[in-house]
C-alpha cells in the first residue's frame, strides 16, 4: 500500500507525465483549428428558421438551415464527410465526435494566433429527402477539455464549472455567462478573446483523451505500487525487487504445464512465476518469440478466472498476438482493439459469449495423451542416461568407449589385439593409468632394455598443436603435469560437480549454483551446517535467531542490544533447549552466532526460502571440490595466462567448460595423460597376463604396447557396459524413440487448450447465474444495438464482461476508451513497447494489480521499457536461433546479451556482414563543428539500397543513418531513385530503431574528415553513456543480414573514442574488424576427445568428394557435423547427435527442440546419428547423409517467389520448360508470335501488333535479367552445350544452361520447385498476401494441358507436424545442376518414368 510520501511523488511525477503526452500530441482541432485543417460545416449565416427547430432538439434539414443553392451543395458534401468521420471513429473507438461549436476562444501564443472551439454540444446526422441530411442537437453540453487542461495549467481553470452552460433546448442553453467569464482571462492568455461563431464538425483527440483519463484515474493512480516505485518510492521500489522465488529445472509434469502454444522451459517457468502474483520484466532478447508468450499470459490468466489486459506498443504486435491466439483455438477468450470496428466486433462477440455453451474436452483421450508423453520421455531419458552413465569399476560411460575405440582405430599405430580384460586389470588401469601399467608391461616384456637404460622422464605427447602451456613453462615435465591436472578437472570432476550442484539444488531446495565458485561456498556451508547442526537441533533455524544471539550476547556489547529482562531470560532458556544432549553452553553465543551467519548465507543461496538441510551425499560433494580445487591452485595462474580469464571459477558453467576444453586440446583424458608412476602390484597376476603372453609372442614395441593396453581396455569397457544394459545394443532404438517422443509432445501441447477453454467457458456460466439482473440488461443492451461503449458496458456490468471475455488486445492509446478508469484488470502485460514513453502507459499500469512487461531492456532506448526494467525484477526468455552472421552475435554479446544469443551458424554461406569503409571527406553545415554527412557516403547507401530492393523486392530493408542530416539526404536520395524505393525503405536514426524488424539494415553513420583531415570528436548518440545500447538496437533490429557503409576506419574511431568510455563507438570498431575474419573458425586440426567417431564419419564423406566440417560454429553453438555437395558452395545438411548436453537444467524437451527445430529454421536439413548405431554400422550412417546431402540440392538454388517487373505481364509469354533455352528469348521478352507454327519466324516486321494475352503470371525471373544474360552469353552457350550434349538426340525441352557460369549470379534464377518440407514460420496463413496465394495456380494454367501437374503421390505432412528427428526435405532441382549431371535423375531418368512431363507432374509443389 503507497504511503503518503508514495502519493506525493506520483502527484510529482503525473505533472511530468502529462507534458510527455502533451509533448506527443499531434494537431488535433480540438487544439488548433487553424493548424488542423479540419472539415466544418459553418452555420454562422444560417436561416433564423432552421436555427430555431435545431436548438429546439428538433430535427432540421440542413436545407432549412442553409438556402443558398452553392453554400448548400458544399455543406451537404461536408456534412457526408463529417458523418463519416464520425462514423469511423464511433466503431473504432465508442465516441462520437460530430458536435455543433457554440464560441470560439483564440489568444497569442509563441508569436502566432491559437483558436479552439469552446462549447460544444453532440450533433447526430440521419438522412433526408432527396439527399438532404438531417440534423439533431443532442441534450449534451462540454467545455473543450483541451481549453479546460490548458486554464487548469495556468491556474485560472477553477471557476470554469461554475459557468457551463446547462444543456436544454431554447433559452435553457445560454453560454453567455461561460464567454464572458473566459473573456476576462487576459492575464493568463495574452489578448484573450472570443468568438460568436457556430459551425459542425468532427473533433477528435487521442493525446488529449489520455489526459482527461489521468485526471478521471486520479485516486487510482496514487494507489499504484508500480507508478510509486517509478515515482522514485524506495519502499514501493524495496517491495518490487524482491527476490523471485526459485522454479524447479528440467522435465516437468505435463498435467502440471499452463498457458497454450509450443513453450520451453522458460516459458513454463515465466508462467509459474507469475501465476503467484508478482509483477515481473521478462526479457525477450532478439530470437524469442513476445507474441506467443504474450499469448500464453493471456490464456492462463482468463483460465484462472483472472482479468488480463495486453496492450501494445504498436497496433502490428496486438494483431500477432491475436493471431496467435487464434491459431492455438483460444479465440473465444479475448477481444482485440488492433481492428477497425474493435467496438463493434467486441459487443458483438459479447453478446456471443453469452449464447456459448461448455466446450466438451476428452479427458481419457488427454489423459492418454499425457501418459504417453511421459511414456517416451521416460524412455528417451533413460536411453540418454545409459549411454552416457559411468560404470564401476572402468568410471567411464559407453559414449567415452565408443569415442576412445574409434580414436584409437583410427590413428597409428593400429591395435593388434583382440584380447578383453577382466574387471580386476581393468581397476588396476582405472586407478593408475595407461602411462604407469603400460610401463610395468614394458618392464616385464623388455627387462634388458629396461636394466641397460634408465627410463627416460616422461614426454609430452606428439601432437600437432603447441601445448597450451607452452608460453608459461618450458619444461615439459611441468607441461605434463599441466596437462594431467587440467584434464583431470575437465574430464571428470567438471561434469560430475555440475551434476552434483544440480543434485544438491533438487534436495535441499537451494538455488542450482551457477558457478563452481557457487558450488564451492554452497559446499563450504553445508560443512558449517553439520557442524551447527551437530550442537543444535534443526529446530535452531526455525526460530528468530537474532533474538537468541541478542539475548545471550555479554552485557554491555553491541550484540546484546535492549531486551527487557524477562524476554531475555525465557530467549535464554530457549537457546538452552535448542542444543543437543550432552552439549554444554560454554560458547552458546558464538555457536549462535555462526548459525545466524550460516542462515543469512543460506539465505543468500535460496531465494525460494526454507529451513537449511544438508545433502545426502555431503561427503562425496566435499571431496570432489577439494580435489577440483587443489587441481585449480596447480594450473589457475597458467589458465589466466595464457586464457586471459582473471576470475574463471565465477564465470558459469558453460564458460568455464568452453575455455578448459579449448585448452584441453590435444589432452585426450586422465587415463591417457596419466604420468608413469612405478606400481607396486604385479601385473601379470593383476589379469594381464594374457595380454601380456600375446605382446610377448608378437615381440611389441612399447609404443604397441600402450597402444593394445588402451585399446584392450577401451574394448572391454565397451563390452561391459553394453552387456550389462541391453538397450544400448538395440538397433534403431533411439531414433524410434526420439520420433515417437516428438510425436506425443506435440500431440499433448495441441490438447493443452482444450481444458483451459472449458474452464473459460465454465467460469463464464457461472458468472451469469450468479448475476441474472445484470445479465438480462446486458443482453437487451447487445441486442437492441444501443450506442454505448465498450468502457461503458464493463463499468455497469465488470464481472459479466470480465467473465464473458476475460481477455483483452489493446494498445495504449485505446485502454483509455476500453477499460472503465479503476483497478479493474488483475493482470496487465505491456509487450512491444520500446518505441513508447512511460507516460504513454501509466494509465495501463494504474488500472492493474500486476503488471507483466515483455521487452528486450538492451536495445532499449528512452521507453518505458528502460524505465521498467530498472523496477521489476527479471526473467530472460529463450532466444531461439535467428540467420544473423555469427560475428555480428558475437559484438552484440559483448555491447548487451552476453550468452543470451545464439550464434549458431545458417545453412549455406553465413557471410551477411559486409562492412565499406570509404574515403570520403566532406565540409561541415553552416552552424556545425562535424562534419555530418558527405555525398560518397549517401550515394555508396542509395546504390546498395537500390541493388539489394531489385534483386529480392520480397526482402525488407532499413536504413539507419547516424543523424538527422544524414537522414534527411538520404530520404530525399531515395526519392530522386524513385517513388517505389522510398516507400520500400524505412530511414530512421541511430536511437529511433526501436520495433524495427527486417531482414536488412543498412547502418551508415555519416560523420567523416573534414578536407583538411580533421576528425569529428563526436558521434552523436554513439558517444553517450547509452550509445551501446544504441548501436545494439540498429543492429537487432536485422535479423540476418547487416552491411555497415562508413568513412571512418577503425583508426579514425579509435582516436574518436580515446580518453572517453564510449560503448558505442567501441562495438562499432568491433564490426568493422569482425568482418576480416571468417564466420565460422576452421575446423580443429585434431578431433576433440567426443568427436572421434564424427571425424570418422567426415573422412568416409570427404572420400566421397562432400564438403564437411566437424563442429561448425563456435561453443556450445556448434553444429557436430556439417555437410554440402561436391559442387556446392556451403552447407546444408546439419548432423545432430546423442552427445551429453551441455545446458544445465535443460528438459528432453528444449533438447529436442533445439536440436530439430532451431537448425531447420536456419535452412538446414537435419540428419541424426546416434552413437551405438553409427559405430555399429558406419556406411548406414555416411548413406543416410548422402541421401539428404542429393535431396537438398533443389532448396540450395535461392527461393525467389515473384519479382514485380514493372511490366504488364499480359504481354510477357513464358514457355513452361524452355525458361533457359536459346530458343526462348523472343519468348520470354513477349516477342512471341500468337500461333505456335510461326515460332520459327524471326521477330521484327511480322511481330504481331496486338500480341495474345496470356493469362498473369509470376515470373520466376527478371525480364530484363533475363534480356541481359541471354544478350551476353547466347555465344557462349552455344558453344558449351554443343560441347556437353548431342543436340541432334535430346529433345530441346532437356536442355540446360550450364548453372556454374561464374558471370551469372547465384540469384539470378528463381527455383520453381519448391520443396516439400521446410522449417516451420510463425507466420499466420491469413495473413499471407492474395497476390502469393494465387501465383502457383496461374502458373500452372500457363502450361499446356498435357503438362498440367497432377497430385503428389505422397501428401506432406500437416503444417504441426513433429519436428523428425531424420533428413525430410526432399526432391530435386527441376533444371538439372551441374552437380547432378552425372546422374540420371538429373537428365529426367532414374524415376521409374520416360517423360520429362510426368516427372514434372510428381514434382508438383504442395501449394499448386
Amino acid at each position: 500500500m503507497v504511503d503518503y510520501i508514495g502519493r506525493a511523488l506520483v502527484a510529482d511525477a503525473l505533472r511530468e507525465w502529462r507534458e510527455q503526452l502533451q509533448q506527443l500530441a499531434t494537431v488535433s482541432p480540438l487544439r488548433d483549428l487553424a493548424a488542423s485543417e479540419t472539415t466544418i460545416v459553418d452555420l454562422r449565416g444560417s436561416h433564423p428558421g432552421g436555427l430555431a427547430p435545431l436548438f429546439a432538439g428538433r430535427a432540421t434539414s440542413l436545407a432549412a438551415l442553409i438556402r443558398d443553392p452553392e453554400h448548400y451543395a458544399q455543406a451537404l458534401h461536408r456534412a457526408r464527410v463529417i458523418r463519416e468521420n464520425a462514423d469511423r471513429v464511433k466503431a473504432a473507438t465508442g465516441v462520437w465526435t460530430a458536435a455543433m461549436v457554440v464560441g470560439t476562444v483564440a489568444w497569442n501564443e509563441d508569436g502566432r494566433r491559437r483558436e479552439l472551439p469552446l462549447v460544444m454540444r453532440p450533433v447526430h446526422f440521419e438522412p433526408g429527402r432527396q439527399g438532404d441530411v438531417l440534423v439533431t442537437m443532442l441534450d449534451q453540453v462540454a467545455v473543450n477539455p483541451v481549453f479546460v487542461a490548458e486554464a487548469r495549467e495556468r491556474g485560472v481553470g477553477a471557476g470554469l464549472p461554475g459557468v457551463t452552460p446547462v444543456a436544454g433546448p431554447g433559452v435553457e442553453f445560454d453560454p453567455r455567462p461561460l464567454w464572458q467569464h473566459v473573456r476576462g482571462l487576459g492575464e493568463a492568455f495574452p489578448e484573450i478573446e472570443v468568438g460568436d461563431r457556430l459551425f459542425v464538425g468532427a473533433f477528435d483527440d487521442p493525446e488529449q483523451r489520455l489526459l482527461d483519463d489521468l485526471d478521471d484515474m486520479d485516486a487510482v493512480i496514487g494507489a499504484s505500487d508500480i507508478l510509486a516505485a517509478t515515482a522514485g518510492d524506495r519502499e514501493a521500489q524495496a517491495m518490487l525487487a524482491q527476490p523471485l522465488p526459485a522454479f524447479p529445472t528440467g522435465d516437468r509434469d505435463p498435467f502440471a504445464e499452463r498457458g497454450v502454444g509450443d513453450l520451453d522451459d522458460a516459458g513454463f517457468a515465466a508462467l509459474d512465476l507469475i501465476a503467484t502474483g508478482r509483477s515481473v520484466f521478462l526479457q525477450a532478447p532478439p530470437g524469442s518469440d513476445p507474441a506467443g508468450t504474450v499469448a500464453a499470459i493471456m490464456a492462463d490468466a482468463a483460465a484462472s478466472g483472472r482479468a488480463v489486459m495486453a496492450v501494445g506498443g504498436t497496433e502490428q504486435a496486438a494483431r500477432a498476438v491475436a493471431r496467435r491466439l487464434d491459431r492455438v483455438g483460444a479465440s473465444d477468450a479475448y477481444i482485440s482493439g488492433a481492428v477497425g470496428s474493435w467496438n463493434e466486433t467486441a459487443r458483438r462477440r459479447l453478446l456471443t459469449s453469452m449464447t456459448m455453451g461448455v466446450d466438451d474436452v476428452d479427458d481419457e483421450a488427454l489423459r492418454s495423451a499425457g501418459e504417453s508423453l511421459l511414456t517416451a520421455r521416460h524412455e528417451l531419458q533413460g536411453r540418454l542416461d545409459a549411454l552416457h552413465r559411468s560404470h564401476r569399476p572402468w568410471d567411464v560411460s559407453a559414449y567415452d568407449a565408443v569415442q576412445a575405440v574409434v580414436r584409437l582405430i583410427s590413428t597409428a599405430p593400429a591395435p593388434q589385439t583382440q584380447l578383453r580384460l577382466g574387471p580386476e586389470a581393468a581397476a588396476l588401469v582405472a586407478e593408475h593409468g595407461f602411462a604407469s601399467v603400460a610401463h610395468a608391461m614394458n618392464e616385464q616384456l623388455h627387462p634388458d632394455a629396461q636394466k641397460e637404460e634408465p627410463a627416460p622422464a616422461p614426454a609430452p605427447a606428439t601432437t600437432a598443436l603447441v601445448p597450451w602451456w607452452s608460453t608459461v613453462t618450458e619444461d615439459p615435465a611441468e607441461g605434463a603435469r599441466l596437462d594431467e591436472a587440467l584434464a583431470t578437472l575437465v574430464v571428470r570432476h567438471l561434469p560430475k560437480m555440475r551434476a552434483e550442484a544440480q543434485i544438491a539444488a533438487h534436495e535441499t531446495g537451494m538455488d542450482e549454483a551457477p558457478t563452481i565458485a557457487a558450488w564451492a561456498d554452497q559446499v563450504g556451508l553445508f560443512t558449517d551446517l553439520r557442524v551447527t547442526l551437530e550442537i543444535f537441533s534443526p529446530a535452531v533455524f526455525h526460530r528468530s535467531l537474532h533474538d537468541l544471539v541478542a539475548a545471550t550476547a555479554p552485557p554491555g556489547t553491541p550484540q546484546a542490544g535492549e531486551l527487557a529482562r524477562r524476554d531475555r531470560r525465557a530467549l535464554r532458556r530457549r537457546a538452552v533447549e535448542l542444543l543437543r544432549p550432552g552439549r554444554t553452553k560454554d560458547e552458546l553465543h558464538q555457536h549462535l552466532l555462526d548459525a545466524h551467519a550460516q542462515a543469512l548465507r543460506w539465505r543468500a543461496h535460496c531465494s525460494a526460502g526454507g529451513w537449511p538441510v544438508v545433502p545426502d551425499d555431503f561427503d562425496l560433494y566435499s571431496d570432489r571440490i577439494d580435489q577440483a580445487l587443489r587441481l585449480w591452485s596447480r594450473i589457475a595462474e597458467p589458465v589466466a595466462a595464457v586464457s586471459g580469464e582473471k576470475e574463471l571459477l565465477d564465470q558459469p558453467w558453460d564458460r568455464v567448460r568452453e575455455v578448459l576444453e579449448r585448452l584441453a586440446e590435444g589432452v585426450p583424458g586422465t587415463l591417457e595423460a596419466a604420468e608413469a608412476l612405478p606400481i607396486e602390484r604385479d601385473v601379470e597376476a593383476a589379469g594381464l597376463g594374457p595380454l601380456l603372453a600375446e605382446l610377448r609372442e608378437r615381440d611389441a614395441s612399447p609404443e604397441q604396447v600402450r597402444r593394445d593396453l588402451e585399446f584392450a581396455w577401451w574394448a572391454s569397457a565397451f563390452d561391459s557396459i553394453v552387456s550389462a544394459d541391453p538397450r544400448l545394443t538395440e538397433e534403431g532404438a533411439m531414433g524410434r524413440v526420439v520420433e515417437r517422443f516428438l510425436v506425443c509432445d506435440r500431440d499433448f501441447a495441441e490438447s493443452r487448450v482444450g481444458p483451459l477453454m472449458r474452464a473459460v467457458a465454465e467460469r463464464r456460466r457461472l458468472a451469469i447465474a450468479r448475476h441474472p439482473d445484470s445479465a438480462r440488461d446486458l443482453f437487451a443492451t447487445l441486442v437492441e444495438g444501443a450506442d454505448a461503449p465498450y468502457r461503458e458496458l464493463w463499468r455497469a456490468h465488470p464481472a459479466l464482461v470480465t467473465a464473458l471475455r476475460p481477455a483483452v488486445l489493446a494498445t495504449a492509446e485505446q485502454v483509455s476508451r476500453l477499460a472503465p478508469p479503476s483497478r479493474c484488470v488483475d493482470v496487465a502485460i505491456v509487450f512491444g513497447a520500446e518505441s513508447l514513453a512511460l507516460a504513454e502507459t501509466v494509465p495501463t499500469l494504474a488500472r492493474a494489480r500486476q503488471v507483466i512487461v515483455v521487452g528486450d531492456a538492451e536495445s532499449a532506448t528512452r521507453s518505458a521499457v528502460t524505465a521498467l526494467a530498472h523496477l521489476l525484477p527479471r526473467v530472460s526468455l529463450h532466444s531461439a536461433p535467428q540467420p544473423r552472421d555469427p560475428r555480428v552475435t558475437g559484438v552484440l554479446g559483448t555491447l548487451a546479451y552476453g550468452r543470451a544469443l545464439s550464434s549458431l551458424p545458417s545453412a549455406g554461406q553465413p557471410h551477411a556482414l559486409t562492412v565499406t569503409v570509404l574515403d570520403a571527406r566532406g565540409t561541415a553545415v553552416a552552424g556545425e563543428r562535424t562534419v555530418e554527412s558527405t555525398r560518397a557516403e549517401v550515394a555508396a547507401v542509395i546504390e546498395h539500397a537500390d541493388a539489394a530492393v531489385h534483386s529480392m523486392p520480397r526482402r525488407t530493408l532499413a536504413i539507419v543513418a547516424g543523424n538527422e542530416l544524414h537522414a534527411a539526404r538520404l530520404r530525399d536520395g531515395l526519392e530522386e531513385r524513385g517513388a517505389r524505393l522510398a516507400e520500400s525503405v524505412d530511414v530512421v536514426t541511430l536511437g529511433n530503431a526501436a520495433g524495427l524488424d527486417v531482414d536488412e539494415v543498412i547502418l551508415t553513420l555519416g560523420y567523416a574528415r573534414e578536407t583538411d583531415g580533421t576528425l569529428p570528436s563526436r558521434l552523436g548518440v554513439l558517444s553517450e553513456e547509452s550509445g551501446g545500447r544504441t548501436l545494439a538496437q540498429a543492429v537487432v533490429a536485422s535479423h540476418e543480414a547487416l552491411t555497415l557503409i562508413t568513412s571512418l576506419g577503425t583508426d579514425d574511431l579509435a582516436a574518436i573514442a580515446e580518453g572517453g568510455d564510449a560503448e558505442g563507438i567501441d562495438g562499432l570498431r568491433d564490426l568493422i574488424a569482425a568482418s576480416s575474419t571468417e564466420p565460422v573458425p576452421a575446423e580443429r586440426p585434431e578431433p576433440a576427445p567426443g568427436d572421434w567417431l564424427l571425424a570418422d564419419i567426415a573422412s568416409r564423406l570427404r572420400a566421397q568428394g562432400y564438403a564437411v566440417h566437424v563442429r561448425y560454429g563456435t561453443g556450445a553453438d556448434a553444429i557436430p557435423l556439417v555437410v554440402g555437395g561436391r559442387h556446392d558452395r556451403g552447407y546444408s545438411v546439419a548432423v545432430v547427435t546423442d552427445e551429453a548436453v551441455r545446458l544445465s537444467g535443460t528438459s528432453i524437451r528444449d533438447r529436442m527442440r533445439r536440436q530439430y527445430g532451431g537448425l531447420e529454421a536456419l535452412g538446414w536439413t537435419v540428419v541424426s546419428l546416434w552413437t551405438l548405431d553409427v559405430f555399429m554400422d558406419p556406411d548406414a550412417a555416411v548413406a543416410s547423409i548422402v541421401d539428404a546431402v542429393e535431396s537438398h540440392r533443389a532448396p540450395l538454388v535461392w527461393e525467389q517467389p515473384s519479382l514485380d517487373l514493372g511490366v504488364e505481364t499480359s504481354a510477357i509469354r513464358v514457355p513452361v520448360e524452355d525458361v533457359f533455352d536459346v530458343d526462348a528469348v523472343e519468348e520470354v521478352t513477349g516477342a512471341e508470335d500468337s500461333e505456335p507454327a510461326d515460332a520459327d519466324d524471326a521477330p521484327g516486321d511480322d511481330a504481331p501488333e496486338q500480341p495474345v494475352e496470356a493469362p498473369d503470371i509470376t515470373l520466376g525471373i527478371s525480364v530484363m535479367l533475363a534480356e541481359h544474360i541471354l544478350a551476353d552469353k547466347v555465344e557462349t552457350r552455344a558453344l558449351a552445350v554443343q560441347q556437353e550434349l548431342d543436340l541432334d538426340s535430346v529433345v530441346p525441352e532437356a536442355q540446360d544452361e550450364d548453372m556454374t557460369d561464374p558471370t551469372v549470379p547465384d540469384d539470378a534464377f528463381e527455383d520453381v520447385d519448391e520443396p516439400e518440407d521446410r522449417p516451420e514460420q510463425d507466420v499466420d496463413p491469413v495473413e499471407q498476401p492474395e497476390e502469393a496465394e494465387a501465383e502457383p495456380e496461374t502458373e500452372t494454367e500457363a502450361q499446356p494441358e498435357s503438362e498440367a501437374p497432377a497430385e503428389p503421390e505422397q501428401k506432406p505432412e500437416p503444417e504441426t507436424a513433429a519436428i523428425r528427428p531424420a533428413s525430410r526435405t526432399a526432391g530435386r532441382p527441376l533444371i538439372p545442376t551441374r552437380a547432378s549431371e552425372d546422374l540420371d535423375e538429373g537428365w529426367g531418368g532414374g524415376y521409374g518414368g520416360s517423360s520429362r512431363d510426368e516427372e514434372i507432374k510428381r514434382e508438383r509443389p504442395p501449394h499448386w
